[in-house]
């Protein structure tokens, strides 16, 4: 897939004359615009637009999204991660010494501050929380996570995410999606991890929470895709539906404060 230029990073959105609320007699009539400039409510009927089937099927609409792609020959991008010999360990305290106590907390901070002056020693022993594990996760399929209370679910899940590459555990071993390793990208842009207290921001509303959920991520390779999309059906003589494309081409849009995404979550059968 080729790079576009720095004016497919805003990518134009065909309106049909009537989604302004504007009665037009000729049902081709079309208002192209940048989609950076798009409002609320333009996001909104677009949405309206793209499920505009009978019982708003989200299963429908998503199947005309994949049919699109598929009928130029753009496979969906997909993630697959492997992960080889994944050893994770901790030091910890045993016996009184690890007790949740006042004075144990006072104790854990000097002789924090000691060992980070290299001035004192503590004496922790290792605990293994996962030991020599292999796997991977493949694209299109529901992945089960079984096990007791502490055998390491949630370590394995933060290890995946990236979130252990910073933390105080020794991690060994490799993890790798499509072939790169953590160094080679930001693994906050490809995976989440929900913890089960999850926390967002008091002071945000809903949707708020939403478009800020949906700017985390980023748009990826979107504009890039949708340019090569347009392309070769440009070359091929396809027509696609008004309402698909619009919806692609604002979901393409990148800094943006508020997200056409957040119009698809904020329906009624979601």
């Amino acid at each position: 897939m080729e790079r576009t230029d720095a004016s497919s990073r805003h990518p134009t959105v065909a309106l049909p004359a009537n989604l302004k609320g504007e009665k037009s007699s000729n049902t081709t009539d079309v208002d192209v615009r940048p989609a950076n400039k798009l409002g609320r409510d333009t996001r909104k009927k677009i949405v309206d637009e793209a499920l505009a089937t009978k019982d708003q099927d989200q299963y429908r609409f998503l199947k005309l999204i994949k049919d699109r792609m598929d009928a130029v020959g753009i496979a969906p991008s997909t993630v697959k991660v492997r992960f080889q010999d994944l050893h994770i360990q901790a030091k910890v305290f045993v016996r009184a010494r690890a007790l949740p106590s006042v004075l144990n907390s006072c104790r854990n901070f000097f002789e924090g501050l000691l060992q980070t002056l290299n001035l004192l020693n503590v004496n922790k022993r290792k605990f293994v929380i996962l030991d020599q594990l292999s796997g991977r996760i493949t694209p299109g399929r529901i992945t089960l996570l079984l096990g007791p209370p502490g055998s390491g679910k949630s370590t394995l899940l933060a290890a995946l995410a990236g979130k252990l590459r910073h933390s105080d555990l020794q991690v060994k071993g490799s993890i790798i999606y499509n072939r790169h390793t953590f160094d080679e990208f930001i693994p906050e842009r490809t995976s989440s991890y929900i913890d089960q207290q999850d926390i967002h921001l008091a002071e945000l509303t809903v949707r708020e929470t939403f478009d800020f959920a949906a700017r985390c991520p980023g748009v990826g390779h979107k504009a890039e895709e949708l340019a090569e999309l347009r392309k070769r059906e440009k070359e091929q003589g396809i027509q696609s539906q008004l309402g698909i494309d619009s919806f692609m081409a604002a979901s393409a849009l990148e800094g943006k404060r508020e997200s056409i995404v957040t119009e698809l979550c904020c329906e009624s059968w979601v």
